[in-house]
């Protein structure tokens, strides 16, 4: 053999053995790197824990469940989804966001310690305040607010219907809208032109006068700001956490409902006399304005797509308009349709007739998949996006129903007067012994 042809094949085997150390220190890396995550995620969860037994009200929490270990992987597949560590949700959590891992629902690990909070969990956006620490069988908390116009009163209500607490002296309260982070309500009050912010147990935290009718509110959980639609006023004020106004935007004809993306924290907002549906940007100004509406009551937009929902009182119609403003569809044949709420996690949306005395649900394409009769009045419906119940105000029958999935009435509660507006408090799905983390936040320092 010639001395090149030993020099080559030296060659080769030294570049052969290279490539093999290469492979196995990228394997040692790769499983050491796994490693370190893993254990990232069960000392940050035991530190979690500590701070909840040490009284911390609330640790912001970033879900992660994409990390290369099957007790992180909540839907199986090893597929990154929206919201999971390493993407592009972080911010939306606001402040303190507390990497932790989101624990599978294998029920080999169901006894793993683990920490989430409101965020995404795959591609779907749900809220869970709850630590953890043993298997058990489900548990579910749902609670709504009711606002009553004639009744003077806003009420806490139980998944059962039950009220938990009352709150007198408010002045015909007509719009309420819950920030699930924290269990706060805000509450505008129709005659007396004010906005009131009401603590979990429904003490008033500060009331802001100098609004003109506001009927309607839309709170974004992830800032803790809030939307108000004044009707008479003509304007939509942006408030802050504490009630301050950050900006005022003008130019509307009785401006009748608002619905914010907590993603975007832009504004549909339902020009009711203007006949048209106009979207807002974080800081006011209008994005654009869509005419050849008939008297658009209620909007209400999908937190995910940017699409929204919209109701036409007098028009008798439900639309679907797009990010920008087109309308992907129209279905007609409603009687004075009064309120929407969609369900983030289905693309369906639930409609309120106030004189044809039902509620309807529609698919995503807007077909109608199921009619509930026999309701009195309904002006308000709102959808729990995890268990896809509905609650509904029934104006005129003086009281509050609950709707299954599939359109049946769970239970009605009557002894209300007027209730006018109603927003669930998506539920609380415990799957073990739990310390439960009341509302309220925690930064991290």
């Amino acid at each position: 053999m010639s001395a090149r042809k030993i020099k080559t094949q030296t060659l080769f085997y030294v570049v052969l053995a290279l490539l093999i150390i290469v492979g196995v220190a990228s394997a040692i890396i790769f499983k050491t790197t796994t490693t370190l995550k893993v254990n990232l995620y069960q000392q940050r969860s035991a530190d979690a824990y500590q701070l909840a037994k040490a009284g911390v009200e609330r640790a912001k929490v970033e879900l992660a469940n994409d990390w290369d270990n099957w007790t992180m992987d909540i839907n199986g597949d090893n597929i990154n989804h929206r919201g999971e560590l390493g993407l592009d949700e972080t911010e939306d959590l606001g402040e303190g966001q507390y990497w932790v891992g989101v624990q599978d629902t294998n029920p080999a690990v169901l006894d793993k310690l683990l920490i989430v909070s409101h965020g995404w969990v795959g591609d779907t956006h749900k809220r869970i305040s709850a630590i953890l620490v043993n298997s058990g069988l489900p548990t579910v908390s749902e609670e709504a607010w009711v606002a009553e116009f004639e009744g003077d009163r806003v009420s806490k209500l139980k998944a059962d219907g039950t009220i938990e607490w009352t709150n007198t002296g408010f002045n015909e309260p007509y719009s309420v809208s819950v920030n699930p982070d924290t269990n706060e309500c805000w509450v505008t009050e129709d005659s007396e032109g004010r906005v009131s912010k009401l603590r979990d147990n429904g003490t008033i935290e500060w009331t802001v006068a100098g609004f003109t009718r506001p009927q309607s509110v839309s709170v974004n959980p992830n800032t803790n700001e809030c939307w108000v639609a004044e009707y008479t006023g003509n304007r939509v004020s942006k408030l802050k956490a504490d009630g301050t106004i950050e900006w005022t935007q003008t130019g509307f004809n009785l401006a009748a409902s608002v619905s914010v993306n907590p993603n975007t924290n832009e504004c549909w907002v339902a020009d009711y006399n203007g006949n048209r549906v106009s979207k807002l940007k974080a800081d006011g100004t209008i994005e654009w304005t869509k005419t050849g509406f008939s008297r658009p009551v209620s909007v209400s937009t999908h937190p995910n797509t940017n699409e929204c929902w919209v109701a036409e009182y007098l028009g008798g119609r439900v639309r679907k308009l797009r990010a920008n403003g087109t309308i992907e569809w129209t279905r007609s044949g409603f009687t004075r349709p009064a309120s929407v709420s969609v369900n983030p996690n289905t693309n369906e949306c639930w409609v309120a007739e106030y004189s044809g005395n039902r509620v309807r649900k529609l698919r995503a394409n807007g077909t109608i998949e199921w009619t509930c009769t026999g309701l009195s009045g309904p002006t308000s419906v709102s959808v729990n996006p995890d268990t896809d119940e509905c609650w509904v105000a029934e104006y005129t029958g003086n009281r509050v129903s609950k709707l299954s999935a599939d359109g049946t009435i769970e239970w009605t509660k009557t002894g209300f007067s007027r209730p006018r507006s109603v927003v669930v408090f998506p539920a609380t799905i415990i799957t073990g012994d739990a310390v439960v983390v009341e509302p309220g936040s925690w930064r991290e320092e």
